[in-house]
């Protein structure tokens, strides 16, 4: 195996082929150190063993250091030497050519290995180890088609299923789903959350209701309750439980998951009624809310179908699309929490305006 390859298919295989440099890519902090501990374990032959690799911090080490620590014979035994760099986007921008000559050449006494968040495929280095060696994407894995490209949410919830089952959980498609719109692709939070539902049930089938009550926690449960407050008309006392969690200092970036899945099964409710209507099949509005995940018990669904009068046919239909242009403000433009928070807060007020007759 070597060229580029994704971190979900890199952890499951144990044979592949390096090169001098081996880049692990991408914006994702904990893929990324499951990647490397996995390098580090495969090449080195050893467990954990905190002295199979030397590592240091890009943005402070030079390049004299490494390359010592490359070429210098272990003391602990064994010919393979493994360096680390970590944060490692400063280093290489300052010493491309030194890592392209060592690209060229055929030593298999060492390895260095460079956690990099920003990897051009339109470099020279990209190209030269695609060709001949290995390097690992560690990011939300992507569907193509075409020139357009998505999330593949198919994979992570896989993964998510996979990660389960090493915990001794059982996770449907559907409960995995549950988990990731409720975290999104966050995925030491991921895994974080699986140890606690591990330790809450024991092992055993994880149910949808079980994801939204433990995952959840008071935040998202706070969060759910803000966007019922502000569907209902109340800007104000959505924005008090808005700023409640944001107090706690949970950034707004976290919170999307858990509102998008709140808003979206209105979207879907919709959708659902919508499609019927053009099948001539049509449904009462209550069991497309029903198709959409809202329980027929506790109030929930005479709530939901109230709201969905309430928001109106107008932005109801353009929830999906909403919902993409706040993810996308809270990973750019309003990337800030003080310009997050007012991303959310113009939401929840555009939510309160009374539906247009």
């Amino acid at each position: 195996m070597s060229g580029t390859i994704h971190a979900f298919d890199f952890l499951s295989q144990s044979d592949f082929k390096t090169s001098a440099v081996v880049p692990v890519f991408g914006n994702d902090r904990y893929l990324r150190s499951l990647v490397v501990k996995h390098l580090v374990e495969q090449l080195s032959g050893q467990s954990s063993d905190e002295f199979a690799a030397t590592t240091f911090d890009g943005d402070q080490t030079q390049w004299f250091e490494v390359y010592d620590e490359l070429t210098t014979i272990s003391l602990f035994g064994g010919g393979n030497r493994i360096v680390v760099v970590n944060d490692a986007d400063k280093f290489v921008k300052n010493n491309r050519d030194h890592i392209e000559k060592l690209l060229s050449t055929k030593s298999d006494k060492s390895t260095l290995i460079v956690c990099i968040k920003s990897w051009p495929a339109n470099t020279k280095l990209y190209k030269q180890v695609d060709k001949n060696g290995l390097q690992i994407e560690a990011d939300a894995p992507v569907s193509r088609r075409g020139k357009s490209k998505s999330r593949d949410d198919g994979k992570i919830i896989d993964w998510i299923i996979s990660q389960g089952a090493d915990c001794d959980l059982k996770f449907s498609k559907k409960s995995a789903r549950q988990m990731l719109d409720l975290i999104g692709d966050d995925f030491g939070r991921i895994e974080t959350e699986l140890e606690k539902i591990s330790l809450l049930k024991s092992g055993g089938s994880v149910s949808e209701q079980d994801v939204v009550e433990i995952v959840g926690g008071w935040k998202a449960k706070s969060i759910w309750d803000a966007v019922d407050q502000a569907v209902d008309g109340n800007t104000g006392e959505a924005l008090v439980l808005l700023n409640r969690i944001l107090l706690s200092g949970e950034h707004p970036l976290s919170l999307y998951g858990q509102l998008s899945w709140s808003l979206r099964r209105y979207g879907q409710a919709y959708e659902a009624f919508a499609r019927a209507q053009r099948q001539g099949d049509a449904i009462s509005l209550r069991e497309a809310l029903k198709q959409a995940g809202f329980r027929s018990w506790g109030g929930e669904l005479e709530n939901a179908e109230r709201r969905m009068k309430s928001i109106g046919r107008e932005k109801i239909s353009q929830i999906s699309r909403r919902l993409l242009e706040i993810d996308l403000q809270l990973k750019g433009t309003h990337s800030q929490p003080d310009r997050a928070g007012f991303a959310i807060e113009m939401l929840f007020a555009d939510l309160a305006m009374p539906a247009t007759k």
